[in-house]
């Protein structure tokens, strides 16, 4: 992911923007993140967007945004914008019946311009997350540019409602804190779909979530948002229809007055064409239309002035190139189909598989800057130990001795036994080495991740580095456990499991308790620590339901110190309630629950009282990792013979 560091430098001029991609080109390598797609400058005779699905790469040309007054931030950020479009496209394709499920969208948004302008508006909530998880520097960038070039007004009640609607959709959550004024029936309709919710997780939140797939999404907007739109928009033809015939009557009963011309009303003039504003479409069609769409003419080609689409995905030389890629696919190897069926029995796709595989490659040189090794190498040194310790009984050589089961010296006894001498130092014995008996059985480790809007950024950046790395540090470990199961006298076996906090949507199991770490939890944490969007700290609520879990046959080994429980709480700031917190700690560290918390950056201070006395405070969010390992190092220190 895009570090602060790595902000995109603003660029003013032919020069700059020529030289704009060899300026961030790491950016953009790190943003991708998936090695199988790219960002690349579009060749001089494309002179605008496009795509190459087979090499995975989406040709970019920021001019298409700073030529409309984008600013070189907002360019950049409209450019990922498009890059997520692209990804979440060809991920469709890659699914077992994607290809079906995208000729039928693209059949949809080809009919129905309405639908088009639906679609765009509530794809885009998806796409602006997306972007802001992977490059949250640019966050600051995505309020300024829709509370300045794509939703400036806040008042749309002479829009059509259809138009409110979808707008409604987009820019409530971009601009969450600005005023949006609806009309009446458009805002009863989105507050009853901001209403519905399932498990805890509201419908508008999820089919807009980065990691909910495009098929998933376009089936939820199927059932849920257009036939509420649709009956919007038929409320709003029946409006414009009853306009058409007054303006037709006025016409033929007025036409002796012809040349009494009115001057165009505020709002009017050409520039109102250029933005999204609060006054209506002048066309209308003087009579009944063929196609109802026509009464909006005006109104969405004011839609198109200010939402620039620089990639027409129903364009024929697009179709024909996805067409090629289609049939491209079904030629693949034995090998890339392997991977891809391996995916699907995973539960995701070979393009998350592969996104998290390298992100995960960059966490294994994340350095200790205190001993300059590596931090999963320090980790693996302790695993070899306990490891090694953990074998079944060896036996040690003591020699020489004047008596033993071995003779290792024969040559030496005869000419000391000659000599007269009667028990000469020539026998060798193994003496059996018995280990100690009271050792845990079992270690469990459950990381608690703070995903509360706070946690927006680098915090969040840092939190999943250091989740992930010590994720896949102790399914290592497991791995090498079991690896060495049948010579080790002393069983032990490492489970792991990862809970999110935040407001009650966002507590909740991210990982469960096993030794397991699938494909699929995999993904799921790394997705889902970098959503925070969580509007209060119930850390208590996380900490009770991980009791609550814990099974009376756990309890009855964790009193027999035959398992090792350890709760490990990361944060950046106060609880909700510290009090209830603190009850619960007293009650597990009485039943010998170890449970621990790192406060993220100052902020994250009030975690050393409300944790006391097993509370810490990590200042530099980038050593967040380095103090989250150290921590877990004493820990399975407890786990040594030689301690």
């Amino acid at each position: 992911m895009p570090l602060e560091s790595e902000r995109p430098k603003a660029v003013a001029g032919e020069q700059e923007l020529a030289d704009f991609f060899s300026q961030h080109r790491h950016f953009f390598e790190a943003y991708a993140g998936d090695s199988s797609l790219t960002i690349k400058p579009a060749p001089p005779e494309l002179g605008t967007f496009g795509i190459d699905l087979e090499k995975g790469t989406l040709f970019a040309e920021p001019k298409f945004f700073t030529d409309r007054g984008y600013s070189p931030d907002k360019a950049m950020f409209a450019t990922l914008h498009e890059f997520e479009h692209f990804r979440e496209m060809k991920q469709l394709l890659d699914e077992p019946e994607g290809e079906g499920q995208w000729l039928n969208h693209r059949q949809k948004m080809e009919s129905k311009k309405r639908l088009h302008i639906l679609d765009n508006c509530f794809d885009d909530i998806k796409m602006n997350r997306q972007v802001a998880e992977r490059a949250p520097v640019l966050l600051p960038t995505r309020t300024s540019l829709y509370r300045e070039n794509l939703f400036p007004v806040s008042d749309y009640t002479s829009q059509p409602r259809h138009l409110q609607f979808a707008y409604a959709l987009l820019r409530r959550p971009m601009l969450e804190d600005e005023e949006m004024i609806l009309s009446p029936e458009v805002q009863a309709e989105i507050d009853q779909l901001e209403a519905i919710e399932s498990s805890g997780v509201k419908l508008l939140e999820y089919a807009s979530r980065p990691e909910t797939p495009m098929s998933m999404r376009l089936e939820l907007q199927k059932r849920f948002l257009e036939p509420v739109y649709e009956k919007l928009f038929q409320e709003d033809v029946a409006e414009r229809r009853e306009q058409a015939k007054d303006n037709q009557g006025q016409k033929e009963s007025g036409e002796a007055g012809a040349g009494d011309e009115s001057e165009p009303s505020a709002g009017e003039n050409d520039e109102s064409k250029n933005q999204r504003t609060n006054q209506p479409a002048k066309q209308q069609p003087a009579g009944e239309s063929a196609n109802p769409e026509d009464y909006f003419r005006d109104d969405y080609d004011q839609y198109d002035a200010v939402s620039p689409e620089p990639i027409d995905w129903t364009d024929p030389e697009i179709e024909e190139k996805i067409e090629s890629y289609i049939k491209a696919r079904e030629k693949k190897s034995a090998e890339e189909e392997a991977r891809e069926a391996y995916a699907r029995a995973e539960g995701v796709t070979l393009s998350e598989i592969r996104e998290y595989q390298n992100y995960f490659r960059q966490l294994e040189d994340l350095e200790n800057p205190t001993s300059g090794e590596k931090v999963i190498e320090e980790l693996r040194q302790i695993f070899k130990q306990i490891i090694s310790e953990r074998q079944k009984e060896r036996y040690a050589r003591k020699h020489p001795l004047t008596e033993g089961e071995i003779l290792i010296r024969p040559a030496e006894a005869v000419v000391s036994i000659l000599a007269g001498e009667n028990e000469p130092e020539v026998w060798e014995s193994q003496e059996k080495k018995e280990l100690p008996q009271e050792l845990y059985g079992d270690f469990d480790v459950t990381l608690v991740c703070d995903r509360s809007g706070s946690m927006q950024g680098d915090k969040a950046a840092e939190q999943r580095k250091a989740t992930i790395l010590i994720l896949e540090a102790l399914k290592e470990f497991s791995d090498e456990l079991e690896d060495w199961r049948t010579d080790l006298k002393y069983e032990l076996n490492v489970r792991t499991e990862v809970w999110g906090f935040g407001g009650e949507a966002e507590v909740r199991v991210l990982k469960p308790l096993s030794e397991m770490l699938s494909e699929k939890q995999r993904v799921e944490v790394y997705k889902q620590l970098a959503q925070t969007s969580g509007d209060s700290t119930l850390d208590f609520l996380a900490l009770k339901k991980i009791k609550d879990e814990v099974t009376s046959e756990e309890w009855q080994k964790i009193k027999d110190k035959k398992l090792r429980k350890v709760i490990i709480v990361l944060t950046d700031g106060q609880s909700a309630d510290a009090s209830q917190v603190q009850k619960i700690l007293e009650d597990l560290r009485d039943k010998n629950v170890a449970i621990a918390a790192i406060g993220i950056t100052k902020s994250g201070k009030p975690a050393e009282a409300t944790y006391a006395p097993d509370g810490q405070v990590c200042e530099e969010v980038s050593q967040l990792a380095v103090v989250l390992a150290d921590l877990l190092k004493n820990y399975l220190r407890e786990l040594l013979i030689k301690k």
